[in-house]
């Protein structure tokens, strides 16, 4: 037998918005300074140096200063990061180390990822 949820208007449209603003893809981790593929340890959208304790990401097209909930199904781990900067070329976002350490990532990691509206 099946069950039956009535859901308003309001409620569904929520709901398909959420669905249709969700993106999954690789995310590969990057490192402040020495990483070949990030140089310069200056955040583009920060406007200052990468610290190792900051929980971004880096993207190509969303807003610099947005938010992001990304959740990581091998591990089951979630966290809520900041754009913090542009790129990557070769993934669909990149992790600084603070965000790769919430999620327990491997440097090379398929995640859910889900624009925040504030």
């Amino acid at each position: 037998m099946w069950n039956v949820i009535t859901i308003g208007a309001s409620t569904l449209y929520k709901l398909v918005v959420l669905v249709m603003s969700m993106h999954t893809g690789i995310a590969t981790n990057f490192q402040p300074t020495g990483d070949p593929w990030n140089p310069d340890a200056h955040a583009a959208c920060l406007h200052r140096d990468l610290r190792v304790t900051d929980v971004v990401v880096a993207h190509p097209t969303l807003p610099c200063g947005s938010k992001v909930f990304l959740y990581a199904p091998r591990t089951r781990r979630s966290v809520v990061a900041t754009i913090g900067d542009r790129g990557p070329r070769h993934a669909m976002v990149d992790l600084a180390p603070a965000t790769t350490h919430a999620l327990r990532a491997n440097g090379w990691e398929t995640v859910l990822m889900i624009p925040v509206k504030e």
